[in-house]
C-alpha cells in the first residue's frame, strides 16, 4: 500500500465531495445563482455559466467519491483535472486571482496522484 498516496487520494476525495454534497443538500438553487451572477460581468453568456453552475455539485461529489473509492482512478483524475480546468478558466474571467492561485494547488495534487498511479501501472 502507497500511504502518501492514500493520505492525498482520500483527503482530496473527500475536499471533493463535501464540496458536491453541502451544495447539493444545501440551497442548491442559491449556489447557481451566485455563481451564475459571478459572469455578469465578463464576455461569458449566463446561457453557458447557467448549465455549468447546474453540474459543478454532483460533479464535485461523484468524482470525489469516485476518487475516495479509488475508483477507475485515471478517468477519475482527468475528470477532476478537467472539472479544475473549467473552473480557473471561470475565475480567469472574473479576473479573481487570488482564488485561481488556491486552484492550482487542487491541480497540483491531482498531478502528483495522477503520476503516482502512472508509475503503479508502469
Amino acid at each position: 500500500m502507497n500511504v502518501p498516496r492514500l493520505i492525498l487520494r482520500l483527503s482530496l476525495g473527500i475536499n471533493f465531495f463535501l464540496h458536491g454534497l453541502v451544495r447539493l443538500l444545501g440551497n442548491y438553487d442559491e449556489f447557481v445563482k451566485h455563481t451564475v451572477s459571478g459572469f455578469d460581468q465578463t464576455i461569458l453568456p449566463s446561457v453557458l455559466a447557467v448549465p455549468f453552475a447546474f453540474l459543478i455539485p454532483p460533479l464535485e461529489l461523484l468524482l470525489g467519491l469516485a476518487l475516495i473509492g479509488d475508483l477507475r482512478p485515471r478517468e477519475t483524475l482527468m475528470g477532476l483535472a478537467g472539472l479544475m480546468c473549467l473552473l480557473i478558466a471561470g475565475k480567469c474571467l472574473q479576473q479573481d486571482w487570488s482564488v485561481v492561485g488556491s486552484q492550482m494547488i487542487y491541480v497540483l495534487c491531482l498531478y502528483l496522484l495522477a503520476r503516482e498511479s502512472e508509475r503503479e501501472i508502469a
